[in-house]
């Protein structure tokens, strides 16, 4: 490919647009920044304009992640700037050391999560009162979402695949149900938020993926926009079900919508606020990989609304 140095792109050959999932015509005449983010081996983003050569990380905006040597050159005198790229994914092989880490700290997050478990599972036994019987609700979950990570993280690492983009085994999933119990585990939002659901509303989903977005949401939600109201609706559109999430917080400015589900970025009028800017990409990945998608738009309050839409059960489904 070839860009200018403000990062428009000039030039873009068959084989990147495989590499970077955008043909030609959508490529040329647009940023770089916009078609692929390129961090390095420490998770930074790396400015294309002044990267020579190295190993870097592309991920496109499908969520594919790619391990690609770079090498970049500006002839003198030139006002373009030429880059190669070459996947190294497939021919990397797994480093013993971080194979080992990886294990060694599966193996001995096991033991603290068993532990847990069980000491829940004990008070289930005893305890009585609503709100503390949701708190137990809750821990439950958080054990079962860090197992399902750990393994999944495990399975990623080892193919050299985005955790969240692992293919989940889908079933069927009652959404309103899902939405509280997950509501709760947040209360902070759940004291400020107003739902609107039916009784039942049926998708196919991996449930603990499912939660693992809400709870993205609603931390972003909880984090962003600490103050106003919470609007949660779960409704059918078309064939899918949607949930729904609208804050009364600053928002994302309309430019950077798409942005933000790119990793590591982070919209300017939140930067100063900690975080790595993963959560929302993070949340897409697992969508798509249900055979969903996430939406982001301003919200009239001048907030953000986040949609989140899920495949509805087929009719013979309906009834388990």
């Amino acid at each position: 490919m070839a860009m200018e140095p403000s990062g428009r792109v000039m030039a873009w050959n068959p084989a990147m647009a495989r590499l970077a999932d955008a043909p030609a015509d959508r490529a040329v005449g647009r940023c770089v920044t916009d078609l692929f983010t390129l961090t390095g081996e420490a998770g930074e983003v790396v400015d294309l304009a002044e990267m020579r050569s190295g190993i870097a990380r592309l991920t496109t905006n499908s969520g594919r992640s790619l391990r690609v040597e770079v090498s970049c050159s500006a002839p003198a005198g030139g006002s373009l700037l030429t880059a190669v790229f070459i996947d190294r994914t497939a021919g990397r092989p797994l480093d013993h050391g971080r194979h080992l880490l990886l294990v060694s700290a599966q193996h001995e997050l096991h033991a603290p999560l068993t532990m847990i478990h069980g000491h829940a599972q004990l008070l289930d036994a005893v305890v009585t009162e609503e709100n503390a019987k949701k708190s137990l609700d809750a821990i439950h979950d958080a054990v079962e979402m860090m197992r399902r990570v750990i393994a999944d993280l495990v399975v990623a690492v080892n193919a050299d695949l985005p955790a969240a983009g692992a293919v989940p085994a889908t079933e069927l999933v009652d959404v309103p149900p899902l939405v509280r119990r997950t509501l709760q585990s947040v209360p902070p939002v759940a004291g400020r938020s107003l739902l609107s659901a039916p009784r039942s509303l049926l998708v196919r989903a991996d449930p603990v993926r499912l939660r693992q977005c809400l709870l993205l949401v609603l931390g972003n939600v909880n984090k962003y926009a600490p103050e106003g109201k919470v609007s949660i609706s779960v409704r059918t559109e078309g064939e899918h079900g949607v949930i729904v999430i609208t804050d009364e917080g600053p928002g994302i400015p309309e430019d950077e919508l798409d942005q933000v589900l790119k990793p590591y970025y982070r919209s300017a009028a939140t930067r100063n606020l900690p975080g790595m800017g993963l959560g929302l990409h993070i949340a897409k990945t697992a969508i798509t990989a249900m055979h969903g998608r996430i939406e982001l738009a301003s919200a009239p309050s001048g907030g953000l609304r986040v949609a989140l839409h899920l495949p509805l059960a087929p009719p013979k489904e309906d009834h388990p």
